[in-house]
């Protein structure tokens, strides 16, 4: 099991690896074109893995899940029944095992298995093109195919990328897994597909030997959290895939930070809001939120700060405690399923995200308030989505006013607020 070290804070991660050979795979791939397998479309590999690091298995589809021959899609399947947390690579060998150079193709993100979500595709990244012989350099060593450069098998596919990706967390740093952008050989001439049977024309061909495919994949399982107090925050705590979304982004920020500071001690800070006292890690704090990372970070392992003051103007007791329950666990009462439909604590808890920079409070708010965009909501969501420079929110705004027929209805309710809010403030 691999740890990364923050202190007295970790993140857990397992990983398996598995090489699986399909034999006859020329023949499989025609039969798969034809729809003459025994499961007319796809070969499933033996389960790997085990209860610990979860156990999985593969599914290739020779001809792609269309059965058009243009693609060749590999899936990967969970057969746990808790929520899995993982990143995996997939690689091609040849018949010495070696990896075959290009042949690799790496997710840029952690991806979340649950019981009505179980796979995950390589679908759409190899796609069988013919190519000219004539343009190849026919000099290069064709007996040694994982030392020499193959004709890239991958479409480009930089499109599919996305900001603010997640990230692969390692002991020694932290670095980004990104999908291979590899295009055909430039000197290469793509010819169209109107003959996808024509095995020997294919660059597929190049990762055959003796009639074999071989198929290697790496698991990274992210297990759990541990914080500094003994508390254990893993995905499997999660109901949903959203949630197990927050799960991704608190073991983002606990690895990353991780790797940026080099103090060695742990301990909790008291945060005195109102009448009430929280007690949090001051790693966790600070790996979470912008503001306290730079209270803290200019002299962290040394710092003599026992508590801190969180104004009422900020936020209620009730807010601080759901936004500190976020931050230490990627999870609140706010934005569960029972108290979604309070959007006006909901979006206290987005401006507290927004001034203290707890990014992914930030993000995990914004689906929940546009859920709860409605005539009464929209002028107040309004207001908090330009305060706190939320596009995406006030383009939701934009197209509830498009689709609203009411729109005497909705101006008095801005009437309404108007005057609430003037004499809210002259009472003041």
């Amino acid at each position: 099991m691999q740890v990364v070290r923050c202190g007295s804070t970790r993140l857990n991660t397992n990983s398996v690896d598995y090489i699986w050979t399909i034999e006859d795979f020329p023949l499989l791939r025609i039969l798969a074109i034809q729809r003459a397998l025994p499961n007319h479309d796809r070969i499933t590999s033996q389960k790997f893995g085990d209860q610990h690091n979860g156990t999985w298995y593969l599914t290739l589809f020779p001809a792609g899940v269309n059965c058009d021959g243009k693609l060749l899609s590999i899936y990967l399947f969970s057969y746990s029944e808790k929520i899995r947390v993982a990143q995996f690579e997939i690689s091609l060998l040849d018949d010495k095992l070696n990896i075959i150079e290009g042949s690799t193709v790496s997710l840029s993100q952690p991806r979340v298995f649950n019981d009505s979500d179980s796979s995950w595709g390589w679908e759409d990244y190899m796609k069988v093109d013919k190519i000219d012989y004539d343009e190849l350099d026919h000099e290069m060593d064709k007996t040694s195919y994982s030392n020499r450069i193959i004709p890239y098998p991958f479409e480009s596919i930089e499109s599919r990328s996305t900001v603010g990706e997640f990230t692969h967390f390692s002991e020694g740093e932290l670095s980004t897994y990104n999908v291979g952008r590899n295009n055909l050989n430039d000197e290469c001439s793509v010819y169209g597909l109107d003959d996808p049977l024509s095995w020997e024309n294919t660059i597929l061909k190049y990762f055959v030997f003796d009639g074999a495919i071989r198929v290697r994949i790496k698991i990274k399982s992210y297990t759990e959290v541990i914080h500094s107090d003994g508390s254990v925050i893993a995905p499997g705590l999660f109901s949903d895939r959203v949630v197990t979304q927050d799960y991704l982004w608190l073991a983002n920020d606990i690895s990353k930070f991780s790797i940026d500071s080099s103090f060695t001690q742990c301990e909790k800070v008291a945060i005195n809001c109102g009448n009430e006292l929280f007690h949090v890690p001051k790693f966790t704090l600070a790996a979470r939120s912008n503001y306290f990372r730079k209270f803290f970070l200019s002299n962290f392992s040394d710092s003599k700060t026992q508590s801190l003051l969180v104004p009422t103007d900020d936020a209620s007791p009730y807010i601080l405690r759901n936004a500190l329950d976020y931050i230490s666990t990627g999870s609140c009462e706010l934005l569960s399923s029972e108290k979604v439909n309070n959007w006006q604590d909901i979006i206290e808890l987005f401006k507290f995200s927004d001034k203290y920079g707890v990014t992914s409070l930030y993000n995990a708010c914004i689906p929940a308030i546009i859920a709860n965009i409605n005539v009464k909501s929209v002028w107040s969501i309004m207001i908090i989505a330009k305060q706190c420079n939320s596009n995406v929110i006030l383009k939701s705004v934009e197209d509830f006013f498009k689709r609203n027929d009411n729109f005497p209805l909705v101006a008095s309710t801005l009437i309404g607020q108007m005057i609430e809010f003037r004499h809210s403030k002259d009472s003041k």
